[in-house]
């Protein structure tokens, strides 16, 4: 089977970039683009358009974006405050930035069934409610769970359930941890479930 086209590079520049999240609601590929002397910035790469767009850039490192079920809102990452932090803004044009991780907040997920954001703060997983009109409003905020589960600043190491009441997480191994390579792992659950 091959391709009708040649695949084509949509990612082009001096800097580097890394695809952040995928935003349906505008077929839109967020991007996080490090330039030298200036940090990270979030760009938006739409169907049609020669090169990404600024989105989320300013002095301090932006990252993580990931824009909301109905398309309304993007949250993300910035260490403006001095430590990292998830804020909301509004998307595909931001206006008014709403903080709403408090003890250095990181990796936003929105829940799939919507109103409501799950953050990492300090330790715990953290759901945080909102009522969304011409802006977001948050209306709860509440710890769920403590949590020793795989990190990375970059971008979330957890998924959401699309009823958004359950996590699929990878529990952070006791010191450096290892990494076991299964070769024909299809033929090894064939034999392990015919020994059931």
């Amino acid at each position: 089977m091959g391709y009708a086209e040649a695949p084509e590079s949509l990612l082009r520049g001096d800097n580097p970039m890394r695809t952040v999240s995928w935003s349906a609601s505008d077929n839109a590929l967020l991007v996080r683009e490090e330039t030298p002397g200036r940090g990270m910035d979030i760009l938006v790469y739409r169907d049609g358009e020669a090169d990404p767009q600024p989105l989320l850039s300013g002095p301090s490192n932006e990252l993580g974006a990931v824009v909301s079920p109905d398309g309304r809102w993007v949250a993300y990452v910035s260490e403006e405050s001095g430590r990292d932090e998830v804020y909301v803004t509004s998307y595909p044009e931001t206006g008014r930035r709403i903080q709403v991780s408090h003890l250095g907040g990181r990796e936003p997920i929105w829940s799939p069934a919507g109103g409501e954001l799950f953050c990492r703060e300090d330790g715990s997983l953290i759901s945080i409610r909102y009522s969304g009109g011409s802006t977001l409003e948050v209306t709860s905020r509440e710890e769920l769970f403590d949590e020793n589960f795989s990190r990375y600043r970059w971008h979330a190491q957890y998924g959401v359930h699309p009823d958004g009441s359950r996590f699929l997480m990878v529990q952070a191994p006791e010191g450096r941890g290892e990494i076991h390579i299964v070769q024909n792992w299809a033929a090894e659950l064939e034999r392990l479930t015919a020994a059931e």
